[in-house]
């Protein structure tokens, strides 16, 4: 029998094949388990160690959990995202992390009110269709599907030969083990999106319009200032763009695939499918049939 680890107990995951090595996946804190039979299984239940730098431990992620779910009353006048982004940041022991273009723009006005730092990260987030997380010990706020890291390097990309598949939507790997399906949805269809603010010269409620034509959708509530509205329809309207198509790949294991690295699909697979993907999510397994890798993607932002 294989006894449970200690309560807070750090958990470093890495994944691989003997013949080319394990990749680190990242660190974890231990929450829970559950056993079950029969036969005997236990399942290990952990968190992300959001301040993992090798040396972390339990009190300090529980300490950074608290402070990001700390509810604050506040305000911000004529200051940029980075400078925003980077006092909760500091404030929550995490390293702050920001897209230079995303860093640079200078917000009018935004209030945190009553409102976690968590939730006010994520709506921040939303507005501008970007990426947040707290992760190794920063705090990560950067463009979805750009293809680059927070710092500006590429992103890596996977590619499946037209040499290697067959033109079907169910195929095989040809020298290898593992098979794949991939499934392809339509998504919404907005041409426009619409989202409204509060003029509070005129004391009415205003819409802002990104795109053109219908089917048309609109937000819910209403938005502080014009800018934000603005924001937030454009954000909305890039997410459908990249929600229309979603294929979904099972793959062997691959322990490189991440979410925001893209997929090169060879064009023999069909018009409505080649080209470049963004991995939306990965999900890494290991089981009775080995070690498999599933992705959802999207399409990606046009450059």
């Amino acid at each position: 029998r294989i006894e449970p680890p200690a309560a807070g107990a750090e958990l470093r995951v890495s994944l691989g094949f003997r013949e080319t090595g394990l990749q680190e996946m990242g660190l974890y804190i231990f929450d829970e388990y559950e056993r079950a039979g029969f036969p005997h299984s236990m399942t290990l239940r952990a968190r992300s160690a959001w301040g993992g730098d090798g040396e972390s431990k339990s009190e300090t992620v529980n300490a950074i959990k608290t402070a990001l779910k700390a509810r604050q009353t506040r305000s911000w006048s004529f200051q940029t995202l980075e400078t925003i982004v980077s006092e909760i940041a500091e404030e929550c022991g995490l390293e702050p992390r920001i897209d230079a273009e995303l860093g640079a723009e200078v917000i009018e006005q935004i209030d945190q009110t009553g409102e976690s730092n968590l939730n006010f990260l994520e709506r921040m987030a939303r507005q501008r269709d970007a990426v947040f997380k707290p992760a190794g010990g920063k705090l990560v706020f950067t463009q979805k599907s750009n293809g680059k890291t927070v710092s500006g390097q590429a992103v890596r990309v996977m590619s499946l030969s037209a040499t290697s598949v067959s033109s079907s939507k169910s195929v095989q790997l040809s020298g290898e083990s593992n098979s794949y399906r991939i499934t392809v949805a339509d998504r919404e269809n907005f041409q426009s999106v619409t989202a409204f603010y509060h003029d509070v010269s005129a004391a009415e409620r205003k819409p802002i319009t990104a795109g053109e034509g219908e089917p048309a959708k609109q937000l819910r509530g209403n938005f502080p200032t014009a800018e934000e509205a603005a924001q937030a329809a454009a954000a909305e309207l890039r997410r459908i763009g990249r929600g229309k198509s979603a294929p979904t790949f099972n793959l062997i294991g691959n322990c490189y695939v991440g979410a925001e690295h893209r997929i090169e699909v060879d064009g023999s697979l069909g018009s409505d499918l080649s080209g470049l993907w963004v991995i939306n999510r990965a999900v890494h397994t290991i089981d009775g049939s080995g070690y498999l890798t599933a992705v959802e993607c999207e399409a990606p932002d046009d450059d």
